[in-house]
């Protein structure tokens, strides 16, 4: 069975259409996944060391409303929206 695929602000509410036995069956089957929005849990449980810019670079204390660049403690970025 496949990992569990993860998506920013939302929870993996499982995968649906595999055969019931698990074998291979004599036709094409289609294996969909599903999301659900969680709110901002990932804003609110933003690691100590992430740094927030809005979108011109400046820095932030804290995410404002609107859209939000996010430099993890990973060094990776990314956009959020605050509503």
């Amino acid at each position: 069975m496949a990992e569990n695929p993860t998506k920013e602000s939302h929870d993996f509410s499982g995968w649906s259409g595999y055969p019931e036995d698990l074998t291979m069956p004599a036709g094409d089957v289609i294996i969909t996944g599903g999301f659900q929005f969680n709110g901002l849990a990932g804003v609110a449980a933003a690691s100590i060391g992430d740094e927030y810019f809005d979108l011109t670079g400046k820095p932030l204390s804290q995410p404002q409303r609107g859209i939000n660049l996010v430099r993890k403690a990973d060094g990776t970025t990314r956009k959020i929206i605050v509503k």
